[in-house]
C-alpha cells in the first residue's frame, strides 16, 4: 500500500493510528506490567514501614521492658526463698533444730519423707516428734511460721509424756516444705 496515493486526511489518520498503536503496545507490554509491580512494591513498602514503626515503638519501651524483667527477676528470687528449687534439708534441719532449742523443745524424731511431685512444685514431708510444753510448742510453731521458707504443719497429735518433768507433752506432726521444680 502506497501512502502517497491517499489523501492528506487519510495519511494523517494512518499516522495517528500507527502512533496510537505504538502507545497501546507500550502500555500493554511495558507500562501496565511496571505499574502493577509498582503497586506491589508500594504495598510491601507500606507493610515494612508499619513493621518498622512497631519495632521503633517497642525499642522506645525497651527500658520499660528491662525494668519489668528486673522487677520480675527480683520477685522470682523472693519466691525462691519461699519456694526454693532445692530441698536444702541440712539447712532446714539446722533452722528447725535451732528454733526448737530456742523454744525449749527436744526433737526426738526428724524423718524426711520422699518428694511428692505436683504440677510445678514438690511437697517434701518431714515426720517429726518433739517433747516440751504446750507454750513452748506454740512458740516453736510461731517461729516456724515466720521462716522465709514455706512450711505447713499437719497431722498434729499431742499426747501426755509419761516421763513428765519440764516437758509434759509429746507432739507428733508432719512439717511439709515445698520445692520449686518448674514446669
Amino acid at each position: 500500500m502506497d501512502l502517497s496515493k491517499l489523501s492528506t486526511t487519510a495519511q494523517l489518520l494512518v499516522i495517528v493510528l500507527i502512533i496510537v498503536g505504538f502507545f497501546i503496545v507500550f502500555y500493554v507490554s511495558i507500562y501496565s506490567g511496571k505499574a502493577e509491580q509498582i503497586e506491589q512494591k508500594k504495598t510491601k513498602l507500606s507493610a515494612l514501614q508499619q513493621e518498622i514503626e512497631r519495632g521503633e515503638a517497642t525499642a522506645k519501651r525497651l527500658g520499660e521492658f528491662q525494668q519489668e524483667v528486673e522487677r520480675l527477676r527480683s520477685r522470682f528470687q523472693i519466691m525462691l526463698r519461699i519456694l526454693p528449687n532445692q530441698k536444702q534439708t541440712e539447712d532446714l534441719l539446722r533452722k528447725i533444730q535451732s528454733l526448737a532449742r530456742d523454744s525449749n523443745l527436744d526433737i526426738k524424731r526428724f524423718d524426711p519423707g520422699d518428694l511428692v511431685r505436683k504440677e510445678f512444685y514438690a511437697e517434701y514431708p518431714i515426720s517429726m516428734r518433739v517433747h516440751g510444753s504446750y507454750h513452748n510448742l506454740a512458740t516453736f510453731f510461731d517461729k516456724v511460721s515466720k521462716l522465709s521458707r514455706l512450711i505447713n504443719i499437719t497431722g498434729l497429735v499431742i499426747t501426755f509424756n509419761p516421763e513428765g518433768g519440764e516437758k509434759p507433752i509429746i507432739a507428733n506432726y508432719t512439717a511439709t516444705t515445698f520445692v520449686f521444680i518448674g514446669s
